[in-house]
């Protein structure tokens, strides 16, 4: 995010560290005028800028339950697998390759005072040609209900806007920004909701800051040598157009960059033009892009 001002509205600093990995966290009260704050944290950490584990740090159950100390489930309801047809709504490349796309659901459980909560979220990861990733997400609109599992229903928590934006800045370091701007749900204070979700993301950073600087035998280890043998398998029985054994293709300069697309522009542009809307959503530019294509494909899943 730009440290720009925007008209009428001021990020207030929360905590500043530059000894820290999380280094920076800010936030605007009362963003779109529905109480919640919008908030911003800004990490630079060590290790390969990976955006599959980071979204597992929060779409898997077994990675959320290191540092999530509230979460109770989390489900991958509906994954689109035709991401081709994803991406073709998109406009292909206009925001980068979308590796991964579907609702998804998250219960939290008791905690701190506060009562379970429940949310129903579209969400993408969306990977760039210079290595970079945006992990999205936003809360699905009560029309979207039917989608929800079955069991007993918690008053919803709304995730305006989620979004995590991963950019390399050396060989192995990277910087992250994670924007969230979240309703609670139900009558709790500001007050006691705020310092409780900021904790949540301070968990979350340092574990991410563990297990990305991590060496030899650690999981991110294991990933990459998986990842490893995984393209290895790929290139072995998938033959070029020309029946020669594959050319190993190494990105060039010219291919388009995060920077053009990163939370300067992308989350930038909709912070800049959700000023004039009633309300904040990142499905008006992504997920609402690709709506009708979704809920033609749930149909499969729901009749």
């Amino acid at each position: 995010i730009d440290d720009d001002e925007i008209p009428n509205m001021k990020w207030k600093k929360v905590e500043t560290n530059k000894k820290k990995a999380l280094h920076q966290i800010q936030k605007i009260e009362n963003f779109q005028n529905i109480g919640a704050p919008i908030m911003h944290f800004r990490a630079s950490l060590k290790g390969p800028c990976l955006g599959e584990p980071f979204a597992n740090f929060i779409m898997s159950l077994d990675e959320r339950k290191k540092w999530d100390a509230q979460i109770a489930k989390v489900e991958e309801l509906y994954s689109i697998k035709d991401l081709e047809s994803v991406n073709n709504a998109m406009g292909f490349g206009k925001y980068g390759d979308c590796t991964r796309f579907g609702v998804g659901y998250c219960q939290t459980k008791s905690k701190f005072g506060i009562s379970p909560r429940e949310q129903l979220t579209l969400c993408g990861v969306q990977d760039f040609p210079d290595g970079s990733h945006i992990i999205w997400g936003t809360e699905l609109l009560e029309r979207h209900n039917n989608l929800l599992p079955m069991g007993m229903r918690y008053p919803r928590a709304k995730s305006h806007i989620f979004c995590t934006t991963m950019t390399p800045t050396g060989d192995s370091t990277f910087d992250v920004e994670y924007v969230l701007h979240m309703e609670p749900g139900g009558n709790l204070p500001l007050w006691l909701t705020t310092p409780v979700l900021t904790d949540a993301v301070k968990h979350l950073f340092r574990h991410a800051e563990s297990y990305f600087s991590a060496g030899e035998g650690s999981e991110i280890q294991h990933y990459l040598l998986e990842k490893e043998e995984h393209n290895t398998k790929i290139a072995k029985t998938t033959p070029s157009m020309s029946g020669n054994p594959p050319i190993e293709t190494v990105p060039t300069t010219d291919v388009p960059s995060i920077r053009k697309f990163s939370s300067r522009s992308v989350f930038g542009e909709l912070l800049q033009r959700s000023l004039k809307r009633p309300i904040v959503r990142l499905q008006k530019k992504l997920g609402g892009l690709i709506e009708n294509f979704l809920l033609k494909q749930l149909r499969v899943f729901t009749n």
